[in-house]
């Protein structure tokens, strides 16, 4: 399973990728820089508030399916999504261990209570 963000500025999409790729982004981390660095991006305003989230999955056999998101406000996209799982996992519980949330959401629910909260489903990108 691969998922990538994308933001409307393809220079900061394309920055962040390359800082990922080269390893700087773990480097900072492991340096404990990670705070200071997630307070100066909260600061810095380059493009707007839309994005894009890619999922694509392969299975074993070689099929493959793939999805996005889109919408605005990322941050409140990624609540909604947070707060559906719990809302979730409070009416059906699932056995004690660590799952994934498609193991443990009912994926047609989930995906027209995202379209309530303004995000965008396009299936088979």
């Amino acid at each position: 399973m691969t998922t990538r963000v994308c933001f409307d500025s393809a220079a900061v999409t394309a920055a962040l990728f390359g800082l990922r790729s080269a390893g700087v982004l773990r480097v900072l981390g492991r340096l404990g820089a990670s705070a200071a660095l997630a307070s100066a991006s909260a600061r810095l305003r380059v493009g707007g508030d839309r994005f894009v989230i890619h999922a694509c999955a392969t299975d074993s056999d070689g099929g493959r399916v793939a999805s996005a998101v889109t919408g605005r406000q990322e941050c409140r996209a990624t609540g909604v999504v947070t707060a559906q799982v719990v809302e979730q996992l409070l009416r059906q519980p699932p056995p004690a261990g660590v799952w994934h949330i498609d193991q443990v959401v009912a994926a047609d629910e989930f995906l027209r209570n995202l379209h309530q909260h303004d995000l965008t489903i396009h299936d088979e990108i």
